[in-house]
């Protein structure tokens, strides 16, 4: 059973920077580096799309990839901290958009958000959301991938699978 979360917080997102499509929903929206830069996830009914960019322009780096690629990784349902994430591959380097809250925290705590960047599975960057600028929804991609027809398999395997 999926436990409900409210984790959406926006705060003025960055204006001209290309917003999801309709039909599109915003899993991950933010800015970084005092504004300059834009970090974006949506997904739609087929593809799940990431955004990196300076804000008010065309993206330094968009990835398309199916939407059930597996790259998904929910809250686990334990721990301190309810962080979510979605992975990314390029050829040899991976993007792991994320977010996460204190679990139990009211919505005036801030979200925080951002993005690791990995070379080969090692880590090469890390980049943090602007506080206040978060605006997340994971739990609509965890609804969307059953509607699909994917469960999370948290018994020992950790990926999606086909719901039995």
């Amino acid at each position: 059973m999926r436990l409900p979360l409210i984790i959406f917080a926006c705060l003025m997102p960055a204006a001209a920077f290309a917003q999801c499509g309709s039909g599109e929903q915003t899993v991950l929206h933010c800015t970084v580096s005092n504004g300059a830069k834009t970090l974006q996830v949506c997904s739609g009914k087929e593809t799940l799309h990431y955004a990196y960019g300076a804000t008010g322009q065309s993206p330094d780096l968009a990835l398309a990839v199916p939407f059930t690629h597996n790259g998904y990784v929910p809250w686990a349902g334990v721990g301190r901290a309810i962080h979510e994430a979605v992975v990314f591959t390029n050829g040899e380097y991976s993007y792991e958009a994320w977010s996460s809250i204190e679990r139990g925290a009211d919505l005036a705590d801030p979200v925080t958000g951002g993005v690791f960047v990995l070379k080969d599975g090692e880590s090469v960057a890390g980049l943090d959301c602007d506080q206040g600028s978060i605006t997340t929804d994971f739990n609509g991609l965890y609804e969307a991938l059953n509607e699909a027809g994917l469960c999370w398999n948290q018994s020992g395997e950790f990926k999606w699978t086909a719901c039995q």
